[in-house]
């Protein structure tokens, strides 16, 4: 984790993991999915069949998360218009992690 995080109160959880994650799709990976599944999720397959798909970026809902409820993207006409979530905290896309996969060339393009 960098050094200006080990100062905080509130550390950033699993983002040296992530980084990790992502250092190694670079180094080994040219096509497919990068989604961030959390073990404190639960998933219903269906999820995965329609991020497959995913050329640049895929975004959905995510249940159960935070005082609303829910965390989402806003969606019209196919476009994402904003974010309906509990927390923006400044964020310039505030979603849940679980709510979002990204395309291998498209990432690494």
């Amino acid at each position: 984790m960098p050094e200006k995080h080990r100062k905080k109160k509130a550390i950033p959880k699993g983002v040296s993991n992530r980084r990790a994650g992502i250092d190694w799709i670079r180094k080994h990976v040219e096509d497919g999915v990068m989604y961030f599944a959390d073990d404190d999720n639960s998933y219903d397959r269906r999820i995965f069949e329609e991020m497959r798909w995913t050329k640049k970026v895929s975004m959905w809902p995510v249940g159960l998360v935070g005082h609303l409820g829910l965390s989402s993207p806003v969606v019209i006409d196919g476009r994402v218009i904003g974010f309906y979530d509990g927390w923006i905290g400044g964020r310039r896309f505030p979603v849940d992690m679980a709510g979002f996969a990204v395309g291998i060339p498209f990432f690494l393009s």
